[in-house]
């Protein structure tokens, strides 16, 4: 329901209108929207989002490679995230999420691809010297414990590995029906079985608020989106 339009739409259509918005983006503007597209059109994102680079309240901050790892992995878009990296973009490489197996993906989001963040990353918890080098390289882990909780007790052992090892913030993944509707609260006692205090957790957030790509300086931001609206 909208209140500000004072009309209401059921679920099932909210989440049609964004499915069409996503087919008639990428039909429009040349943007898959999904892992598995070729290496050249991991280019042209990124250099789309080259083009509308900015810290400016809506701009584009950074690229993020995500979905199907299992099927399709980091190899084929390494020189595209070197590229969107080293021309300055920030950098997120969904890796190490599926199985234990995966610790490599982990390394190889991080040195061929220089990700800034992996997302999920719990098949680095199986390696610990690769976890001893995220933490000396401050790289920031994405980890989500109700889709953790999905995947089985090794993905939560690894979240809860992450605690004084590496830097990581607790994220909700996609809140959809898909992931369990999930929230911040619900993804807080998951971690709080794991023996997380709630120092641990505000910790956490601290984290991820430190590895945001956003604006730096979040007072001065606020305070010239306040004198634009006044």
């Amino acid at each position: 329901h909208s209140k500000f339009a004072n009309m209401s739409i059921s679920e099932e259509d909210a989440v049609r209108a964004v499915q069409e918005g996503l087919r008639v983006g990428s039909v429009r503007h040349q943007v898959a929207v999904y892992r598995g597209s070729s290496p050249q059109q991991c280019f042209n994102t990124a250099n789309l989002a080259l083009k509308l680079s900015s810290q400016d309240m809506g701009g584009v901050v950074g690229l993020d490679l995500a979905g199907d790892e299992t099927d399709f992995p980091n190899a084929a878009y390494i020189d595209c995230m070197r590229h969107a990296k080293h021309a300055g973009l920030n950098v997120t490489v969904h890796s190490g999420e599926f199985n234990t197996t995966q610790a490599d993906d982990v390394r190889s989001a991080v040195f061929s691809m220089h990700a800034d963040r992996v997302g999920h990353g719990y098949a680095a918890a199986q390696d610990p010297q690769l976890l001893i080098e995220l933490r000396q390289r401050g790289v920031h882990l994405e980890a989500c414990p109700n889709s953790a909780l999905r995947h089985g007790p090794w993905a939560l052992k690894a979240i809860k590995s992450f605690k004084n090892q590496v830097l990581f913030g607790l994220n909700t993944d996609d809140p959809a029906p898909l992931f369990g509707n999930t929230t911040a609260e619900a993804d807080e006692a998951i971690v709080e079985g794991l023996n997380f205090s709630r120092e641990d957790i505000h910790g956490a957030y601290e984290a991820a608020f430190r590895a945001r790509f956003g604006a730096r300086d979040v007072t001065s931001l606020m305070t010239s989106l306040a004198e634009g609206a006044s």
